[in-house]
This record gives structure tokens, sequence and C-alpha cells, in this order.
């Protein structure tokens, strides 16, 4: 029996006019083996090359899907969880929470839990600025209290309205703090961020419009945190307008701007004081104003490194710049500052 041209298969010319496997007439069998024939080598290269494309084209538009898709494993809220606290009590350690757009009004505690509760793009400005969990004056935005480690992440988002301060930070807490704007919040100690006994890293935050007795932007004893590259800016106290450093802390501050913050009495821009020894280098520490001493800082009965900062036009009654009040009667090391600029009212 002879066989198709067009599919190979073998049939009796007799039986079937057409083949019965394709349905080809052996004119268009034959047509079909010419066309085929008819193709060079070039073009075989040129539809492997398509081929090829189309592959590696679908490949990369997966990945990039992947990349801005919260993974299947992401815990959404309000879709999966109506409230931050519900999602957050349902985690467990490692899980990552991501919050839509929208604003929470509610505190939040993470309980001990080493999880990752971010915004859907931290790195996006409009959305921190359009994420946020507004405390309305009932406690604390954020806390962590139970010994959180730096698997605990807070990324993303607008905290504010906060009463005792918008994130709390204690019991050998060492949480992840980044990329949030913290404003608006008032406290006793610690208006935007207060630290006791804990080492939390606090980086790539604006820390902002915040009011406390002590300590408008950041308060801390007994700690050492990480404060780095944050925008403290606008905060006011009685003491320290935009960080207080008290009771025996070993912060590292690095990389920071402290700007426009506002003391009614000491350190418009820092306090270090309580036989504390902070490590302060390479932050802006400009237009502070300190009513009565230190513009810039004030540094009592501790002994801080303060090295390569910039200290300028920042004003109080007495030390514009720095105001060195009570002393250990051990050296300071004030190193390798650019301190100019700076107004003293009782000069």
């Amino acid at each position: 029996m002879p066989e198709c041209t067009g599919c190979e298969m073998s049939f009796d010319e007799k039986e079937y006019i057409n083949c019965p496997y394709c349905g080809l007439s052996p004119e268009n069998a034959v047509e079909k083996d010419n066309a085929s024939a008819t193709m060079t080598q070039p073009d075989r290269k040129r539809v492997k090359l398509l081929i090829v494309s189309l592959v590696v084209f679908a490949v990369i538009a997966v990945l990039v899907l992947m990349t801005f898709m919260p993974g299947d494993d992401a815990i959404s809220v309000p879709d999966d969880f109506p409230t931050i606290q519900a999602a957050i009590d349902a985690a467990v350690d490692g899980d990552e929470l991501v919050v839509q757009l929208g604003v929470y009004r509610e505190t939040i505690d993470f309980n001990g839990k080493n999880i990752i509760l971010r915004s859907t793009n931290p790195d996006d400005p409009n959305v921190v600025a359009q994420t946020i969990i507004n405390a309305d004056g009932n406690g604390a935005v954020v806390s962590f209290r139970s010994g959180e480690n730096e698997g605990a992440v807070l990324s993303g988002f607008t905290i504010m309205r906060g009463s005792g301060s918008g994130i709390i930070v204690s019991g050998g807490s060492s949480p992840t703090i980044e990329k949030n704007i913290i404003e608006d919040n008032t406290a006793e100690d610690g208006g935007g961020i207060v630290i006791y006994d804990s080492s939390p890293f606090i980086r790539g935050n604006t820390i902002t419009g915040n009011a406390a007795f002590i300590g408008g932007g950041v308060y801390m004893e007994n700690s050492s945190p990480v404060i780095e590259g944050n925008i403290i800016i606008e905060n006011t106290a009685e003491m320290g307008g935009g960080i207080a450093i008290n009771v025996n802390s070993l912060p590292i501050i690095t990389g920071n701007t402290v700007s426009q913050n506002r003391a009614a009495r000491f350190g418009g821009g820092m306090v270090v004081a309580g036989d504390s020894a902070p490590s302060i280098r390479e932050n802006t520490i400009v237009d502070n104003t300190a009513v009565r001493d230190g513009g810039g800082l004030l540094i009592e009965e501790s002994e801080p490194v303060i090295d390569g900062n910039t200290i300028a036009h920042n004003m109080a009654a007495n030390g514009g710049g720095i105001y060195v009040g009570l002393s250990l009667n051990r050296p300071l090391m004030i190193i390798n500052n650019m301190i100019n600029g700076n107004r003293a009212l009782n000069d």
C-alpha cells in the first residue's frame, strides 16, 4: 500500500480517495511536501530564534510578576484579616504580613513574634504616606515588649497619634524599624520612639512633629540602639528636642539629619546624660534651638564620642553648638567636626 506524503501513513487507494488519517488528497499532500522542502536552513534558524525569544520573554514576565507581587504565603490585611492585630495574632515566626493602603485605627503589639509587617511598597513615599496606623490617642501605636529580635520588622507605615509614644521598644527587644513616617505622637518619654533596656535597629525613618517631656523624637535609657540614616525634624521637648540619651546608654548614632527641633530647656538637637557613652558620628545637626543650654547638643555626666558631624546654625542662651555641663572629669572626644554659625545669646 502507498504512503501518504502528508502524514506518512499507509492506506488503500482503492478504498479511500483521500488519506483517512490526515484527510489530504494526494495533490495537497504533494504540495505540502514540496512547501516544506522549500524551507531553507536560514528560514529554520529564524523560526528557532523566534521561539527562543518568546520563551525568554515569558520567563522574564513571570519573574517580574513574582518580584512585585506578594508571595503566595504572605498574609494580607484586610484581605485575610480585617485588622493588623488580628493578622499578628494568627501569624507565626517567619511570616510576612502585607498591609494594603488605608487608615487602620488601632494599636498593635508584636507579642514576641519575629515577623515582617510591611506596607505594599516601603520604598514608595506615596504608599508609606497612605498606609496609616492611627492610635487616636489610645496608647502607643506599635509595641515591641516581649524580646523580639531583628527578625521582627516594621517597614513602610505612617505611625501617628500615639499617646505614650508612637513606638515603644522594651523588654530586651531588638526589632528592625525602617522606612516609616513617625509623626504627631506624644509621651512623657520619647514622643516618636521610646526605648528601655533594648537594642533596636532604627534606620531610614522620618521622625517629625512629635512631643514629649524628654526626647521629643527619640528617648532611650539603659539601651544600645543603632540609629542610622533617619530624618529627625521639628520635634519638641523640655529636654532633648530631637534625641535624648540617658542612663547608661550606648547607642550608635550615625548619618542622621537632626534639624529644627526645639527644647524648652536643654539640648535642642540632643541631650546626652546619665553616664552614657554614645558614638555620635557623621550626623548633620543644624537649626535646632534650646531656650537655655545646648542648642545643638547638651552633654552632662557622660562620655560621648562626637566625630565627623556638622553642627551648625543652632541657637541657645548658652552653648549654641555644644554645651558641656557637669563633667565626669574624663576628657571628652570631640573631633573632626564642622562647628560653625551657632549662636549663644549670653556670649
